[in-house]
């Protein structure tokens, strides 16, 4: 009797742990189900009817790590990243000759919404030199990640000028004495310098180095007199009072900078206008609905406090430019970059 007890015990037992089991089995099957189900939700609001995207989109960088074209370009695509809720951007530096090894990439890529990338304004004036037999065509923009004017940067200790106007009539005075730096024949801040040649009738002496930050150096050590450059390489020069910029290269004043002048304030005649942008773009033939999910995306992602803050931690100025202005400003810088390059030997 006592042995039937202990087997029904044991049978009343074991029935109730699997009953336990199948209960813990479906519940937890059905917390997966929930699971997927709210994963698939949260993609679906976050992407277009269709699906996309459904899989990592790769982004081409033409130029190095912890550059002023990468660093733009992670700001941007973190918040969008963010916002979108599922979508990972995946960054591939493609460096090499001046950015064109990365932006031929991009041109050459399928054309499917799955690779972007980044390019730059150089791209213009490698078309401009013929350095290339990319067109700005073979891009579909969508946004702008950065879009700094140029600057005349000089020491704040020169005994010849102090501000623009002292600085342009002791260049008329002395034609060449002024020595400029700049980082390769047929670079923009070349052009920016021969740009104001052209302006304001002066005449420079031009010594070349590797980049805006050695031009910067060379200020400080006495072995130029000055640059033209956007403000970030310049920045901590400019904040310990080393160095000053004594005009920008734009419309307006900047607003990290409010006390430099335009140029054109200074003189009218000059309305000068120069800015290093990054833009990240798409393949041509890239499908529509693609283009109008990122445009969208990465329009509403230059639009956050996030990444206003973001890039002028940088020490690069906010803008917000994508659609319609995008495609105005590559435009107009087209037709200009097209008259100063003319007249331009780069093999000189």
């Amino acid at each position: 009797m006592r042995i039937e007890k202990k087997i029904g015990s044991l049978i009343l037992a074991v029935a109730m742990l699997v009953s336990v089991s199948l209960l813990a089995g479906c519940g937890s099957s059905g917390a997966a189900a929930s699971g997927s189900a709210a994963a698939s939700a949260s993609k679906s609001a976050s992407t277009s009817t269709s699906g996309y995207p459904e899989k990592n989109i790769n982004v081409i960088v033409p130029f190095s790590a912890g550059g002023n074209t990468d660093m733009s370009t992670r700001a941007l695509l973190n918040v969008a990243s963010e916002q979108a809720k599922g979508v990972t951007f995946v960054v591939d530096n493609k460096t090499g000759n001046s950015g064109l090894v990365g932006m031929e990439a991009l041109a050459d890529s399928k054309a499917d919404g799955y690779t972007i990338g980044a390019i730059a304004v150089d791209l213009e004036l490698h078309i401009c030199f013929g350095r290339t037999q990319l067109t700005m065509d073979k891009f579909i923009p969508l946004a702008a990640t950065m879009a700094d004017p140029y600057g005349l940067v000089i020491s704040a200790s020169n005994p010849n000028y102090t501000d623009l106007k002292s600085f342009v009539d002791y260049a008329k005075a002395n034609p060449g004495a002024v020595k400029i730096g700049i980082s390769g024949s047929g670079t923009a801040p070349h052009l920016a310098a021969l740009a104001f040649q052209k302006a304001l009738g002066v005449e420079f002496s031009f010594y070349t180095y590797d980049g805006s930050a050695d031009c910067v150096t060379a200020i400080a050590s006495g072995e130029i007199d000055g640059t033209f450059t956007q403000p970030s390489p310049a920045a901590s020069q400019i904040q310990a009072g080393t160095e000053k910029m004594i005009c920008v290269l734009s419309d307006d004043r900047l607003g990290s900078y409010p006390d430099t002048p335009t140029l054109k304030e200074a003189y009218s005649n000059a309305d000068l206008v120069m800015r290093g942008w990054v833009v990240i773009a798409a393949p041509a033939g890239t499908p529509d609905e693609a283009v109008n999910y990122l445009t969208d995306l990465l329009g509403k992602a230059l639009q956050t406090d996030e990444y206003k803050q973001n890039i002028e931690s940088l020490g690069m100025q906010y803008v917000v430019i994508y659609g319609d202005d995008l495609t105005k400003m590559i435009n107009d810088d087209m037709t200009f970059y097209k008259d100063i390059c003319a007249g331009v030997d780069v093999n000189a």
